[in-house]
C-alpha cells in the first residue's frame, strides 16, 4: 500500500544481510514480484528473517504474501 512506501527492511541469515526499501503498489490488493538481491546458504537448516529495519510508518512493514528463495543457476 502507498502508506507503507518508504519502509526500510533486512533479510537476515546466519552469513548475511540483504537491506531495501518497500515501494508502493498503489493498494492493499495489488501485488508484484522483485527481486531483493542475493544470499549464499550453506547445507542444512537455516534461518532466514525478513524484518524491519528502523521505524515502521503506514501502520505496517509491508503487505507481503510471500518470499521465495531460489537457487542461482
Amino acid at each position: 500500500h502507498a502508506n507503507n512506501a518508504g519502509n526500510r527492511f533486512q533479510l537476515q541469515t546466519a552469513d548475511g544481510r540483504l537491506t531495501g526499501v518497500v515501494a508502493s503498489t498503489g493498494t492493499w490488493e495489488t501485488y508484484r514480484q522483485t527481486k531483493i538481491g542475493e544470499v549464499t546458504l550453506k547445507a542444512g537448516r537455516q534461518r532466514v528473517v525478513f524484518r524491519s529495519e528502523g521505524r515502521i510508518t503506514g501502520g505496517a512493514l509491508i503487505g507481503l504474501r510471500g518470499l521465495r528463495l531460489s537457487p542461482l543457476p
